[in-house]
């Protein structure tokens, strides 16, 4: 996939060490190892994600 078109909500991004990671609305998560430069679809069809956080 080359783009994709989706909502997040702007505490649904989060970002530690050069990783990566946002939920969207539509219940899709993504986390980016390398800054941003490729993704992974690490779930989908989850409820709307409101907040994404690094452990």
């Amino acid at each position: 996939m080359d783009e994709a078109y989706d909502v997040i909500y702007r505490h649904a991004l989060a970002n530690k060490d050069g990783a990566v990671a946002f939920g969207t609305t539509t219940g899709n998560l993504y986390v980016s190892d390398d800054g941003g430069e490729g993704w992974t679809a690490v779930a989908n069809n989850l409820p709307p994600i409101y907040s994404v956080r690094f452990a």
